[in-house]
C-alpha cells in the first residue's frame, strides 16, 4: 500500500511540473526590430551592377569589422516605390544594395540566446542574402510582396552572436518592378531580461501627461493611457519599464 501511495505521489508531482513547464512565461525581444517598431539605423551602400555583388563578397563586406568609411548613414527600409516600406529611397530598378545592422548583446543576452528562440523576419524584393557576423545564415530567390518571411535560426547560427557589437547585413539584387527591404531579428526567451516589476495591465498610473519612450529611446506616445493601443513589447514611463501585450 505504501509503494502505491509513493508511486501515486511521485505522478502527481511529476504532473504539476509538466503543467508549470508548459504554462513558464515567454518573453519576446527585438534584437534588431522591423519597421512595426519604427524607422531602423544602418549603413548603406548602392552597387552598379548585381555582378558586383560578387565582387563585395570577395571583399567580404559583411564582415564585422568591414570598413565602412565610404558607406552611407542612414535609415530603413528602403523600397523604389511610395509604400509601407518607404523610408530612404532605393532605386532598386537600376542598382544592388548593401545594408549594414549593427546591434549590441550583453552576457545576459547571449545566454538567453543560446537557450531561447531567434527568428529572422525579412520582407524582399529580390533575391535576398543575409550574412550574421561574416557568416551566411539565410537566403532566398524572388521576392516576398508585403509579407514576411521568418527563420528560426540554428543553434550554430545563434553561437555566432556575442558579447559587443554585431553585424547583421543583407545584400539585394536590382530587379524590374518593385524593390524594398525590411529585416530584423527577435528572441523568444523564457529569461526575464528586463527585470521588470511593473506590468501594465490598461490601467493609469495616474500621470495622463507622462511621455512614453520605446528601449531605443524613441518617444511613442505623450500619455500612458495610450499604451493599450501600441505593439506589444517593452516601453519606458517615468523612468520605470511597462510590458504591454503580454
Amino acid at each position: 500500500m505504501k509503494r502505491l501511495l509513493f508511486i501515486a505521489l511521485m505522478l502527481l508531482t511529476l504532473s504539476m511540473s509538466t503543467v508549470v513547464k508548459a504554462q513558464q512565461e515567454k518573453f519576446t525581444y527585438y534584437l534588431l526590430p522591423t519597421k512595426d517598431e519604427g524607422p531602423w539605423e544602418c549603413k548603406y551602400y548602392f552597387l552598379n551592377y548585381n555582378d558586383d555583388i560578387a565582387i563585395a563578397d570577395e571583399g567580404q563586406w559583411y564582415a564585422e569589422d568591414a570598413d565602412e568609411t565610404e558607406w552611407m548613414s542612414g535609415v530603413g527600409p528602403f523600397s523604389n516605390s511610395d509604400d509601407q516600406f518607404l523610408v530612404t529611397r532605393w532605386p532598386s530598378g537600376v542598382r544592388p544594395i548593401l545594408v549594414r545592422r549593427h546591434f549590441t548583446l550583453n552576457e545576459q543576452f547571449v545566454a538567453a540566446i543560446a537557450d531561447g528562440v531567434v527568428r529572422l523576419h525579412c520582407s524582399y524584393d529580390e533575391n535576398p542574402r543575409v550574412w550574421l557576423n561574416g557568416t551566411l545564415i539565410w537566403e532566398k530567390t524572388g521576392w516576398n510582396d508585403n509579407s514576411y518571411f521568418k527563420q528560426r535560426l540554428s543553434k550554430d547560427f545563434r553561437q555566432l552572436m556575442h558579447v559587443g557589437d554585431n553585424v547583421l547585413a543583407v545584400s539585394l539584387q536590382q530587379g524590374q518592378g518593385g524593390g524594398h527591404i525590411d529585416y530584423g531579428l527577435e528572441l523568444e526567451t523564457t529569461t526575464d531580461l528586463t527585470g521588470i516589476k511593473d506590468i501594465y495591465n490598461g490601467e493609469s498610473n495616474g500621470n495622463e501627461k507622462a511621455e512614453v519612450y520605446d528601449l531605443q529611446g524613441r518617444r511613442v506616445s505623450t500619455a500612458n493611457s495610450q499604451l493599450t493601443s501600441l505593439r506589444k513589447g517593452v516601453y519606458i514611463v517615468n523612468g520605470k519599464k511597462y510590458v504591454v501585450g503580454k
